[in-house]
C-alpha cells in the first residue's frame, strides 16, 4: 500500500504553496492512493497544516448523469475546477472506490510475453519441418 509522502509532487507543491498545484495533486492522490481513506485523510490533513490551502464553502452543482459511476466521478472531478470543497473531495473519494473496484495485482512473471510466444511458434514451426523432412525421406 502506499503512503501520500511518496508522491513527490504533492510534498514539492505543499512546499512551495502552490496552492492550484496542491487541488490538482489532491485529486491525483486518490488515485495515487487506489482510494485509501486514511492516507488521503492524512495528506490532506498534511496540506492543511503545512501551506495556505483550505477547502472552500460547499456549492451544490447540478450533475447530469448520477447512475453511470465513471460519468457521475468524471463530472464531480470537473465540478471540482469550480467548487473546490470539503464535501466535494470526499464525494470523489467514495465514487473512485466505487468506479474503480480493487483489482488484484497480476504477477507480471505469469504473463506470457510477445517473446515467448513468437518463439514457441518458430520452434513448433522448426519441429514440422523436421518431421516432414524426415517423413519425406522415410518414403523416399
Amino acid at each position: 500500500m502506499r503512503e501520500f509522502t511518496e508522491n513527490e509532487s504533492f510534498i514539492g507543491s505543499v512546499k512551495e504553496n502552490d496552492i492550484n498545484e496542491i487541488k490538482r495533486t489532491l485529486i491525483d492522490n486518490i488515485f495515487f492512493l487506489q482510494g485509501d481513506k486514511n492516507e488521503i485523510n492524512k495528506a490532506v490533513e498534511y496540506a492543511i497544516n503545512n501551506s495556505d490551502f483550505n477547502f472552500g464553502a460547499h456549492k451544490e452543482i447540478e450533475v447530469s448523469n448520477k447512475t453511470d459511476k465513471q460519468d457521475y466521478f468524471s463530472d464531480e472531478k470537473w465540478n471540482m475546477r469550480e467548487n473546490y470543497s470539503k464535501e466535494r473531495y470526499y464525494l470523489l473519494v467514495g465514487l473512485f472506490k466505487e468506479t474503480f473496484p480493487e483489482q488484484e495485482d497480476i504477477d507480471k512473471s505469469d504473463l506470457p510475453s510477445v517473446n515467448n510466444e513468437i518463439l514457441k511458434k518458430v520452434i513448433i514451426g522448426g519441429v514440422v519441418l523436421i518431421a516432414g523432412y524426415l517423413i519425406f525421406k522415410a518414403l523416399s
